[in-house]
């Protein structure tokens, strides 16, 4: 009966040895925010030129393109 037991299980056999993979070396620090920083200043860069064309009306030789729906004030300072 022991014969049978221990061909189920293994019977005593050492177990292989483990596979062990090398770590890979992890990516700077350094590298990561620097281009970090260079993402985010060109969104703030974006950002900054759009609001500065916010109050723009954009025109062709024919007048304005489209609907020009202001409801700020006009340039008498009136509203519309």
């Amino acid at each position: 009966m022991g014969g049978v037991v221990s061909s189920i299980f293994g019977g005593g056999q050492s177990a292989p040895s483990p596979v062990v993979y090398e770590a890979e070396a992890a990516p700077r620090e350094v590298e990561h925010e620097a281009e970090a920083t260079n993402v985010r200043d060109d969104e703030q860069r974006k950002i900054r030129a759009r609001r500065q064309m916010g109050g723009t009306l954009l025109t062709s030789p024919l007048g304005t393109v489209g609907s020009v729906g202001s409801s700020g004030a006009s340039l008498l300072g009136r509203s519309s």
